[in-house]
């Protein structure tokens, strides 16, 4: 009887042990998401708040940077989304993370468009070790993606290449774009192994044959994109074909273009797991 009640007593701990309490996640997508598409995470607090007829600005104090080692203290954050102002207005006395969006070509930071971009982090100190750890581990997944897309031959890559000729020929190139954006997210990968190409195109703009959808509702069946360089471009297809959107479309600041190459080593590790193992 002893001996069982031992035995008992160590499944028990052991139990114990290997299945540690979940942490709830204090925001609504997945943690990996808000990372990347986050470009400045800060914890602080909200010193005070200013309100115009279609926005409302507030002085952030920053505490402790996560993510964005080029942000300065002095930065302004502005915020349009009304649903945001409560959430701020706790944090006007106690420490909140705020996932932020760093346009780098002025002197404003503009809140993510999503519902929990500001999380109260009094109570949720293991969140923020979880913040931390995802951005640490970005970093690795990039690397294990950009390996592996250069050490191995992929079954697009043959298409992706003449995609690549075909969008310097100006008889070719609208029918290349119409083409490769019907394509299905098989052909992602090739797309991110040549995306980081910053050779000049030799045209002003494409309007291609997809459709676009404005806020207010009304449709073009002609998209208009204005691509400076090869990764423009790509970074603009890969969000059409994926649905994942894009930052170039309408060109962009080398610290994007640096970014878009990020998010799609992430995104591709995130979809597609074999590139990252």
């Amino acid at each position: 009887m002893v001996l069982n009640m031992t035995n008992l007593l160590l499944t028990t701990l052991v139990f114990t042990f290997l299945l540690p309490p979940k942490i709830e996640q204090p925001i609504d997508m997945p943690l990996w998401k808000a990372v990347v598409y986050a470009n400045v995470i800060v914890i602080g607090k909200v010193t005070s708040l200013s309100e115009s007829d279609n926005s409302f600005t507030a002085d952030f104090q920053i505490t402790s940077i996560l993510k964005g080692s080029s942000i300065k203290d002095d930065r302004k954050v502005t915020f349009y989304i009304e649903k945001h102002k409560s959430l701020l207005k706790n944090c006007l006395k106690q420490d909140c993370m705020v996932f932020l969006d760093d346009s780098h070509d002025s002197n404003w930071i503009f809140l993510l468009d999503w519902s929990k971009a500001i999380i109260n982090i009094s109570k949720e100190t293991a969140f923020t070790q979880m913040v931390k750890q995802e951005i640490l581990q970005q970093v690795t997944d990039v690397k294990k993606v950009h390996d592996y897309l250069n050490r191995n031959s992929l079954n697009e890559e043959l298409t992706v290449k003449q995609f690549l000729v075909d969008i310097f020929d100006k008889e070719k190139v609208h029918k290349a774009c119409d083409q490769l954006q019907t394509r299905d997210v098989s052909i992602a990968p090739a797309l991110i192994k040549y995306m980081d190409d910053r050779r000049v195109l030799p045209y002003p703009g494409l309007a291609l044959n997809s459709p676009h959808v404005f806020d207010d509702g009304s449709v073009e069946g002609i998209t208009h994109y204005s691509p400076d360089l090869v990764i423009d471009l790509l970074d603009t297809m890969l969000g059409v074909i994926t649905g994942a959107g894009s930052e170039l479309y309408n060109e962009g600041t080398e610290e994007i273009r640096k970014e878009r190459v990020f998010f799609w080593h992430v995104w591709l590790c995130h979809k597609q797991p074999v590139f990252c193992e």
